[in-house]
């Protein structure tokens, strides 16, 4: 049951990953959020995502990590020693060996996104009802059962199998 995934998520996204696929996935929905933030208040706050290491093979797995994200495009992911990581952040314990940082990073409120995106699309909802399966055509979804009748959708565009070539329907 998904009542409560959405408005209990974390909201935190970021653009520090380990690999150019995931960067640039991420940097679209940002794009994306930070356009929607103009119109509608999702709570957005670009106020940074910090990651230290204790240990020197943990820092050695930072700079590394810097390095490839810069030949990623993402050329604004700080790389601070341990000094400077605890001037930074003096929260930070006594043993961090050094610390990567981006600013553009941040969090947004994952309730406030969803109602917006479901206002935006002018779908009909139906709360309390549970849905017990999926009205299918073939591997696309039209519809949803529930214990009392199948609610059938005009425009249904979820796909229930591997993902098609091409899902730009």
């Amino acid at each position: 049951m998904a009542t409560l995934t959405t408005p209990v998520a974390t909201g935190a996204f970021r653009l520090q990953f380990d690999n150019p696929q995931e960067v640039e996935l991420v940097r679209e929905s940002v794009a994306f959020f930070d356009d929607l933030q103009q119109r509608v208040d999702l709570g957005l706050r670009h106020q940074g995502y910090l990651f230290v290491a204790g240990t020197d093979d943990g820092a050695r797995a930072q700079r590394d990590l810097v390095v490839a994200q810069r030949t990623w495009g993402l050329d604004d992911v700080e790389l601070l020693d341990g000094p400077d990581a605890r001037r930074r952040f003096p929260y930070l314990a006594g043993d961090i060996v050094n610390a990567r940082f981006r600013q553009g990073d941040g969090w947004l409120e994952p309730r406030r996104l969803a109602l917006e995106l479901a206002r935006a699309s002018r779908a009909r909802f139906e709360t309390g009802r549970p849905v017990t399966g999926f009205v299918r055509d073939g591997d696309r979804v039209r519809g949803v059962t529930t214990p009392t009748g199948s609610i059938a959708a005009a425009f249904f565009n979820a796909w229930l199998g591997p993902a098609p070539a091409s899902c730009g329907q």
